[in-house]
């Protein structure tokens, strides 16, 4: 076992240790509020854009929004330019997100302050999972940067190659490779095509 995978673990069983100690009411309060909750709703939107935006109901709605942008107004073709419409989508769906993040965590919360044995062991493991998972999360955004920074086979890669929890593949296939390719699809279907690919590939 390599020292890479000795520290991988360390960070696994320590955070699985956190989320056993504080349940899933309380890490869900936790990264659900302030802040923090602000910053999950940015990277839950960031990994649900794309499939929003997939659906024909919201692309005949936001091809409409561009049609009622009269060109023949320059400051309209500047917001058309830069492709204002995907920017309300974002805020919308950003709104959209609080509120329903809002609503489904005060209900577990109802849930979980029944106090029993059965309720005290589903919270602890519960708690484990959602800060397992949170994990991953951040493990797949700092690769993904990492990815566009230093590619594919440069140090930071070779740093975990041949991982024996298969941080190397994660690296190499990591999902949200196809999310940033919506995104870029997205911006590269109207005008602005060419600054907005430009200011995604920075």
């Amino acid at each position: 076992m390599s020292t890479v995978d000795i520290i991988t673990l360390a960070v696994i069983m320590i955070t699985a240790l956190i989320g056993a100690v504080s349940g899933f009411g309380k890490g869900l309060r936790f990264f659900s509020r302030g802040w923090l909750g602000r910053i999950v709703s940015i990277i839950i939107c960031y990994f649900i854009f794309g499939l929003v935006l997939k659906i024909p109901f919201v692309e005949n709605l936001l091809a409409k929004f561009v049609a009622s942008l009269d060109e023949t107004k320059w400051y309209l073709k500047i917001l058309k330019y830069i492709r204002i419409d995907l920017i309300v989508f974002a805020l919308v769906l950003f709104f959209a997100v609080q509120l329903v993040k809002k609503l489904v965590v005060s209900l577990i919360e109802r849930v979980f302050e029944i106090n029993n044995v059965v309720m005290r062991v589903i919270n602890k493991v519960l708690g484990v999972a959602i800060y397992l998972f949170l994990l991953l999360l951040l493990v797949l955004i700092v690769f993904q940067i990492a990815y566009y920074i230093s590619g594919a086979d440069g140090a930071f890669y070779k740093t975990f190659q041949g991982s024996l929890f298969g941080l190397d593949k994660i690296y190499l296939d990591n999902p949200l490779n196809s999310v940033i390719e919506s995104i870029r699809s997205a911006f590269a279907n109207g005008d602005g095509e060419s600054a907005a690919i430009a200011l995604l590939a920075v």
